[in-house]
């Protein structure tokens, strides 16, 4: 269990660290382009409230605020997998169609 526990930990910095370059760049220029808002402001409320459950299964003194927090947490760790296949699809999809022509009004 505590190789787990440590992978797990380990490959969260990971994605921790990863999703600070994906703001400095990939997220910065989808809100600039006007592409796929809701679904990447999804993904980054899910990984900010994954970062603090995480947190809370490790820190919160009461076992049962513990136990509440490594439920959020699974149901979130689920979830951000749905919703990262979800934002990689319709991204590829309006990657391949090209650009929606904008209307003038």
């Amino acid at each position: 269990r505590l190789w787990t526990v440590a992978a797990h930990t380990t490959l969260s910095y990971l994605v921790l660290g990863i999703s600070g370059a994906l703001w400095v760049v990939h997220m910065r220029a989808g809100w600039r382009m006007r592409r796929n808002h809701y679904s990447g402001s999804a993904m980054v409320a899910c990984m900010a409230l994954l970062a603090l459950t995480g947190a809370g299964i490790l820190y919160l003194g009461n076992e049962r605020l513990a136990l509440g927090a490594s439920g959020v947490h699974t149901v979130l760790g689920l979830l951000a997998t749905l919703l990262f296949l979800y934002h990689f699809l319709i991204g590829r999809h309006r990657f391949v169609r090209g650009p929606v022509p904008r209307s003038e009004s």
